[in-house]
C-alpha cells in the first residue's frame, strides 16, 4: 500500500449533496461561495487555535464568555491528549481532543457552530476511534462548547465504508502514477 491517506482527503471523495444546496442559498443571498468560506474558516480556525493554546499553553480564551464555557465544559475532566497525530493500516489523522470524565474516556472533534451530526463526523471519529481506544466520541461546537454525543451502536458500516474509501484512494492513486 503506498502512503496511507489522511481520513479528510478519504471523506472528499464522498457525494455531498447538501452542500450543494447550501452554496446554492448562499450564491443566491449574493454572497460570493469564496468570500463566505474564507470568512467562516477564519473564525473556525480563531476558536480552534484559541482552544489549543488553551489546553497546550494555558493561555486564556480571548473572548470572555467562550473561556468562561470552555472552564465549564471541561470542569471535572482530564484532557489527555490535544491535536494528535494517530495511523492505523487504512488511514490516518489527527483528532482534537481526547479527555476523561468519571471514569469514561472521549474523543472529540471540535467543529464551528455545529449544530447537528453528520455522516462525515460519524466516520471521522469512528476512525481514529478505531485507532485510539476510547469509550464515547463526540462533537463539541465552538465556541459555545455545546456537546454532540455520537453513539453508534454498530461500527462495521462504519468501518467498511472508511476501508472501501481507502481502497478507491489507493485505486486512483494507482491510475495517476
Amino acid at each position: 500500500m503506498d502512503k496511507i491517506p489522511t481520513v479528510t482527503k478519504l471523506l472528499s471523495l464522498l457525494d455531498k449533496p447538501a452542500l450543494l444546496k447550501w452554496a446554492n442559498r448562499i450564491g443566491l443571498e449574493g454572497v460570493k461561495l469564496e468570500d463566505y468560506y474564507k470568512k467562516s474558516k477564519a473564525k473556525g480556525n480563531s476558536y480552534h487555535d484559541q482552544v489549543e493554546q488553551m489546553i497546550k499553553l494555558n493561555k486564556e480564551i480571548e473572548d470572555p464568555i467562550m473561556r468562561e464555557k470552555f472552564h465549564v465544559f471541561f470542569d471535572g475532566s482530564n484532557i489527555m491528549e490535544s491535536e494528535k497525530n494517530v495511523t492505523g493500516e487504512h488511514w490516518r489523522g489527527r483528532y482534537d481532543v481526547k479527555f476523561s470524565r468519571h471514569g469514561i474516556v472521549y474523543l472529540c472533534d471540535f467543529k464551528s457552530n455545529a449544530k447537528r451530526v453528520y455522516l462525515e463526523n460519524k466516520l471521522q471519529l469512528v476512525a481514529y476511534s478505531e485507532i485510539e481506544s476510547v469509550d464515547e466520541i463526540g462533537i463539541i461546537s465552538l465556541p459555545d462548547f455545546t456537546f454532540h454525543h455520537v453513539k453508534i451502536k454498530n461500527r462495521k458500516p462504519y468501518v467498511g465504508i472508511l476501508k472501501a474509501l481507502s481502497h478507491i484512494y489507493q485505486c486512483k492513486n494507482e491510475l495517476f502514477k
